[in-house]
C-alpha cells in the first residue's frame, strides 16, 4: 500500500526546480523624457510591461503588463545554471517609454530591482 507514496516521492525528487517565481520591483517614472513633470494623479495611471530572456543577446518577451500603478511583478526565476534578464518599460497617455536597461540574476543570486529609471516619452 505504500509503494505507490514511494514512486510519487521519487517522482517529486526527479524533477528539476522550474516553476519558481520571484518579485520584481521598480520605480515609477516622474517625468517625461521632454523634461516636463509627470502629474503625481497620472504616475498611477502608468502601465508597466516586463520583459525577460534567457541570453544577453536573445529576443525579449513579454511576460506580464502589470495593472495601472502597479510597480512590481511576478517574474520566472532561473534554474539550473541558467541567468534570466529582466527589463522593463512604461505606459501613459498612449506614450511608451524605452525599454530600461536591463538586470539580470544569475540562479545564486537575489534579484534586483530598481529598473525605471528614465522618463516615459
Amino acid at each position: 500500500m505504500r509503494r505507490p507514496y514511494a514512486y510519487l516521492l521519487i517522482l517529486l525528487l526527479c524533477i528539476p526546480a522550474l516553476g519558481w517565481s520571484g518579485t520584481i520591483t521598480f520605480g515609477a517614472p516622474t517625468h517625461y523624457t521632454t523634461g516636463e513633470a509627470i502629474a503625481p494623479d497620472n504616475v498611477a495611471l502608468i502601465v508597466y510591461k516586463i520583459y525577460i530572456k534567457d541570453t544577453k543577446e536573445g529576443e525579449w518577451v513579454l511576460h506580464a503588463t502589470t495593472a495601472p500603478g502597479i510597480t512590481s511583478a511576478t517574474v520566472p526565476l532561473p534554474s539550473g545554471g541558467q541567468i534570466i534578464w529582466y527589463t522593463v518599460d512604461a505606459t501613459l497617455d498612449a506614450a511608451t517609454s524605452d525599454k530600461q536597461d536591463p538586470v539580470f540574476r544569475p540562479q545564486t543570486m537575489g534579484l534586483t530591482g530598481g529598473l525605471m529609471e528614465g522618463g516615459v516619452r
